[in-house]
């Protein structure tokens, strides 16, 4: 049970990422098993957001997995960005900027993690349009 003060909007209806999300996130870990080259900045991008939805909607919690690192939340912001997701991304740049304190950051991590999980469907569907946009995957 988190000790959110806001509820997790939407995470018990997530049902895991769209399957062309899934294709290209596979393709993504194959290639990088194999050693073919580093990741592109769009690769990052769609393992990076892939990531942090999945933390979100399954009860992780984003704390665990940013707090100590500044640039980090910076990726999320530019992540967020790239796939469309601006509001969040507007968002949660302008609350990391107020963000002075380990407090700060933490009440910022929690609100992230609602908006991620509030934003749900609308989410799943920017990320996927990314990924095909990314690897030209056919639904």
């Amino acid at each position: 049970m988190s000790n959110s003060p806001m509820p997790s909007a939407s995470r018990l209806a997530w049902a895991g990422h769209h399957r062309i999300t899934s294709q290209a996130l596979e393709r993504i870990l194959r290639r990088a098993r194999a050693g073919n080259g580093t990741a592109s900045v769009g690769e990052r991008v769609l393992a990076n957001v892939c990531e942090l939805r999945r933390a979100a909607a399954t009860g992780e919690g984003l704390e665990h997995r940013t707090t100590s690192c500044f640039s980090h939340l910076v990726a999320v912001c530019f992540a967020l960005s790239e796939i469309g997701a601006e509001s969040l991304a507007a968002g949660t740049t302008a609350a990391l900027l107020r963000a002075r304190s380990a407090q700060g950051l933490e009440m910022l991590l929690l609100k992230l993690e609602h908006d991620l999980n509030a934003a749900g469907p609308t989410l799943d569907s920017l990320i996927a349009q990314y990924a095909q946009r990314l690897h030209g995957c056919e639904r």
